[in-house]
């Protein structure tokens, strides 16, 4: 079974796949993401928030909360 530290980067390194390849696009005039319509985003986006990440109404992430995000799972799997 994999330690915290290790989903912690999966987590990380799903987000920075994230921020790298999804769709740059707006949110109430805030730079965000969307996942385009591809299957393997939308999982992507799906485990990002059932991990946390604040997914927005439209079903986009704001940059600044995916950088939190990374942020925090960052610290955990330095701390795990």
């Amino acid at each position: 079974m994999a330690n915290m530290a290790a989903l912690c980067e999966a987590l990380y390194a799903l987000a920075d796949m994230v921020n790298q390849f999804a769709y740059s696009t707006t949110f109430y005039g805030k730079d965000a993401v969307t996942d385009g319509g591809l299957s393997a985003l939308e999982n992507a986006f799906w485990v990002l928030e059932q991990a946390g990440c604040k997914v927005n109404s439209n079903g986009t992430i704001q940059r600044k909360n995916l950088h939190h995000f990374m942020e925090v799972t960052e610290r955990m799997s330095n701390n795990g």
